[in-house]
């Protein structure tokens, strides 16, 4: 069960990213994704900073 689930998660890394975007603050976000990953998304969350 939990090896399923932490697989899953590694799946879909990135739209968990952006769920959790949409969840938390902007400010807190652009921190954790940013350096994560360059994304589209992580402009825009810098951007709402």
């Amino acid at each position: 069960m939990d090896a399923t689930k932490k697989s899953r998660h590694k799946k879909k890394r990135k739209l968990s990213t952006r769920l959790v975007i949409e969840l938390l603050e902007p400010g807190v976000l652009s921190v954790l994704v940013v350096p994560d990953r360059k994304d589209p998304l992580d402009e825009r969350t810098m951007t709402m900073e």
